[in-house]
């Protein structure tokens, strides 16, 4: 994704269907440490892998802020209710 590419926000904070490179410019956003931005690309966490995550898991990766968590647990709802 270019960064002059703009980023849909969902109105409803899912970002499930988020690729990897959406999910990184987000949270770039968001400000979130680059160090674990670059962990997570290398991991290729898309929006469905970020929605599984636990809060002891965005914990360990110094990202369990609130608003992180509103787009995890939006997007949680969605994915779960799918299974």
């Amino acid at each position: 994704m270019s960064v002059t590419e703009s980023l849909d926000i969902p109105g409803d904070g899912n970002v499930s269907c988020f690729t990897a490179e959406q999910l990184h410019q987000l949270l770039r956003q968001l400000n979130i440490p680059e160090d674990t931005l670059s962990v997570w690309y290398e991991l290729h966490v898309d929006g469905k892998a970020f929605a599984e995550m636990t809060n002891d898991q965005l914990a360990t990766y110094n990202v369990a802020l609130p608003l992180v968590m509103y787009f995890r647990d939006r997007s949680r709802l969605h994915v779960l209710t799918r299974l």
